[in-house]
């Protein structure tokens, strides 16, 4: 697949840049900002390059704000400029902070025009709601905010945001990629691992302070934690965002823990596009027929000897 790249100065003016020598690409379902990273021979404009539009194919891939620019000289490669980037978009919510404080009988259009409108995310698929209240602390961002105001309103487990910067609290895209050796998505190699170390399998919930010792009268437990013979148990005192619903912020914080304790990595040659998000199913005669998957972090690798894809694929069932 062809590449075609634009970038714009601190003048303002956007220009052509050359075919870069590296592409990575990274999109990961609970990280708003899709990422990039791109080397050129050269130095491809000469002001320091502020933004970048990126496609792939014909099909455009990410409108990236420059994080860094980095223009490295040596006897053997001459100059070599490096760019890495975030999405646009979804870089403002995370890279910006809300105002501590409680926002009282907080609606869900109130939400949108506070936290997520003013970065050209949009979220009208987000069903109508308002909460009592809800407690914004210390050093959240934009993108927190509209995590928690969802988590809380809602019961979802987090908020995420597709390529076209529309919010919603379903984790899973209704595109499905059937993965196989020999099918649509042949890959070269395929990786199923399990993480017994990172998913808690009880938190003792904090219910009252005393003097000498703290009083843990409720309990949060992971459901899947027998199933791999996990213990690793953790005495929980709720964050001030989380104040008033203690078990509900320890119930999220079971859940974070799960959601990649099964791993499937695949190896794929070639450029695709995918979309983190997106379900998935898997047919291996190796490893075995798996149908309740979806892609939790999508990689594109492109360099002068070739592309490939990595998709991470994870289990529905353990968001």
């Amino acid at each position: 697949m062809a590449i075609y790249c634009t970038g714009q100065g601190t003048d303002g003016v956007w220009h052509d840049l050359p075919a870069p020598v590296f592409l990575q690409y990274k999109m990961q379902l609970f990280n708003p900002a899709a990422a990039i990273t791109m080397r050129f021979a050269g130095i491809p404009y000469p002001d320091p390059i502020t933004h970048m539009i990126v496609s792939l194919g014909g099909k455009s891939i990410i409108y990236a704000a420059v994080d860094t620019v980095r223009q490295t000289c040596s006897g053997e490669s001459g100059v070599v400029t490096t760019l890495t980037g975030r999405d646009y978009v979804a870089a403002g919510m995370p890279d910006n902070e809300v105002k501590p404080g409680y926002r009282f009988q907080f609606s869900r259009d109130q939400m949108l025009a506070a936290h997520a409108a003013p970065y050209g995310a949009s979220g009208d698929s987000l069903p109508p709601g308002q909460i009592n209240y809800v407690i914004f602390t210390r050093l959240m961002t934009h993108f927190d905010a509209v995590a928690l105001y969802c988590q809380q309103t809602y019961g979802s487990t987090h908020v995420f945001m597709d390529r076209d910067h529309r919010l919603r609290t379903e984790p899973f895209l209704p595109t499905v990629r059937h993965f196989s050796p020999d099918g649509e998505y042949p890959y070269r190699e395929a990786e199923l691992s399990y993480h017994r170390n990172r998913a808690y399998s009880r938190l003792y919930i904090e219910t009252a302070q005393g003097e000498y010792e703290n009083e843990y009268g409720e309990i949060s437990d992971n459901p899947i934690a027998a199933d791999y013979r996990i213990t690793r148990e953790a005495y929980y005192t709720a964050s001030q965002k989380w104040r008033r619903a203690p078990d509900l912020g320890a119930a999220h914080l079971i859940a974070q823990s799960k959601r990649d304790i099964k791993r499937v990595t695949l190896t794929l040659p070639g450029a695709h596009i995918f979309e983190a998000g997106e379900r998935a199913t898997l047919s291996d005669p190796r490893l075995g027929k798996m149908d309740s998957l979806y892609i939790y972090e999508y990689r594109l690798n492109i360099d002068d000897k070739g592309a490939e894809t990595i998709v991470t694929l994870c289990e529905q069932a353990y968001v």
